[in-house]
């Protein structure tokens, strides 16, 4: 899908998650096309995993998200 990601991550050991994000933008800006004034989005929608099936949950919404979208 291209108009958005989905990432499931850890929290990272060094720094804030929104201090991997930030770089992750920045390191991104090739993909961006010509004339566009910005890639991505200023904010980031976040949700906290705290079980293990909650974290099945994502992995298989994560998986399916392209498919369930042509339908």
């Amino acid at each position: 899908m291209p108009e958005h990601v989905h990432l499931l991550t850890d929290e990272p050991a060094k720094d804030t998650l929104a201090i991997f994000l930030q770089i992750f933008k920045l390191t991104s800006r090739e993909l961006k096309p010509s004339g566009e004034k910005q890639l991505w989005q200023r904010r980031y929608y976040d949700f906290n995993v705290h079980s293990e099936e909650k974290r099945m949950e994502k992995i298989r919404y994560i998986h399916r998200n392209p498919v369930l979208a042509d339908w």
